[in-house]
């Protein structure tokens, strides 16, 4: 005979009790067996680079060790062809192999199925046909980062130099962004010549066995990732250095970009210090969050965000924006009559690309009018331009006189 017990009654809260306290230690057991698998696994591939023969094989190995402690999942990808014997048997005796998939050999810790490491490589090949990804490269290495953020972050890694593809997975856009606004804001960072990703697509999810690694719902934003760079939290004094040494022309742009397209979300991780032709350059990344024509509900700023990189100009109704403080002071620093060379050219790439229908069907109204209002006296941004400059001890006279003129 069963009885039913009341609900405020001693007995049931105290199973309830019990019933979350077993859950809490699954949780914690499940995230221990993790660590230590993670920490197993990585003693054997220490080993194995010990004993691996061939160049090539043992950047790979070295490249994936940097990666994998960070990572909350991964996978290290060899084609069978590609393996010499020894070092195929150098896998197979340390017990790293997880299993076979189409022409791949799979190393992991075993923590997913063999169908969940064969989906990424079929999503792999499926993002890189459809994207401007040379048809020849090979996926070498998978990771998942920690989720720190709204968005699920996975990497597709094709060298060791860092060439691949980023998959962004959107679940909640008033907290992780906007994936199609994104792309909005790369075609004006395009127009523009500043230093940011330029290829990137949003991909809708149509469910199918591709999508699951990444996301069951969410549509999917695919990105080409920037080689030899590093976030601009871990970057030396010696990079900040090399920035406003060379790289004047494109912070010039890029304080045009982020005022006409609205800057927010500026954290450290948010820039790239990437190396160009042997020249230390600033990339901009992760655009989901600007704000093209509306002000930003204080319900979705970090505390952290507002105190490191505080807003600019908040009397704007709209036009409020977010520097990043370390960028500001490189600004700064930088040459001033090369700084002002690529503010007159972002100047003068948008007048001449917002006339162009092309121009203002590919992005939304908002955005239209917030570009087209830097050439507007009246308009919004037009004073919040004018007004950063001189914040930033910036000639503006010279300006004043270009936009007049390209405005008639």
């Amino acid at each position: 005979m069963s009885v039913n017990l009341p609900v405020n009654s001693s007995h049931s809260r105290q199973l309830l009790l019990t019933a979350e306290f077993r859950s809490l230690i699954s949780i914690s057991n499940s995230l221990l067996s993790l660590v230590w698998k993670k920490k197993f696994f990585l003693k054997r591939m220490r080993i194995a680079k010990e004993k691996i023969t061939g160049e090539r094989t043992l950047e790979i190995i070295q490249f994936c060790l940097r990666w994998i402690p960070s990572s909350i999942n991964f996978g290290i990808f060899f084609k069978r062809n590609y393996l010499s014997k020894s070092n195929l048997q150098i896998f197979q005796q340390l017990d790293l192999i997880h299993g076979y998939y189409d022409s791949y050999i799979i190393l992991s810790m075993r923590n997913n199925d063999l169908e969940y490491f064969g989906a990424i490589i079929d999503s792999f090949n499926f993002f890189k046909s459809i994207k401007t990804e040379k048809k020849h490269s090979k996926l070498i290495f998978f990771r998942q980062g920690r989720p720190e953020s709204a968005n699920a972050l996975s990497f597709l890694f094709t060298s060791p130099q860092g060439h691949g593809l980023i998959v962004k997975a959107i679940e909640d856009q008033r907290i992780g962004g906007n994936p199609n606004l994104e792309l909005e804001i790369i075609r004006i960072g395009k127009i523009i010549g500043v230093n940011i990703p330029t290829n990137a697509m949003v991909i809708h999810n149509t469910g199918t066995k591709i999508f699951k690694p990444f996301s069951k719902r969410s549509n999917l934003f695919v990105e080409t990732l920037t080689p030899s760079s590093i976030d601009l939290w871990a970057a030396e004094a010696s990079d900040i250095e090399a920035i406003i040494e060379h790289d004047a022309v494109n912070l010039g742009k890029m304080l045009v970009f982020d005022t006409v397209c609205g800057s927010w979300d500026r954290h450290n991780g948010n820039y790239l210090v990437a190396t160009i032709w042997n020249r230390k350059s600033l990339q901009e990344i992760d655009f989901g969050h600007f704000q093209p024509g509306f002000y930003k509900s204080k319900e979705f700023i970090p505390d952290s965000e507002l105190q490191d990189n505080p807003q600019k100009h908040p009397s704007l109704p709209g036009w409020a924006i977010i520097r990043n403080l370390r960028v500001e002071k490189m600004i700064k620093r930088t040459n001033k009559q090369l700084l002002m060379k690529g503010i007159k050219d972002a100047i003068l790439q948008l007048h001449h690309s917002i006339s162009h229908e092309a121009f203002s069907s590919g992005v939304s109204k908002k955005l239209y009018h917030r570009v087209q209002g830097l050439f507007d006296p009246k308009h919004a941004t037009y004073r919040l331009f004018f007004q950063e400059l001189n914040e930033l001890a910036i000639p503006s006279k010279k300006f004043e006189g270009l936009i007049l003129q390209l405005s008639r």
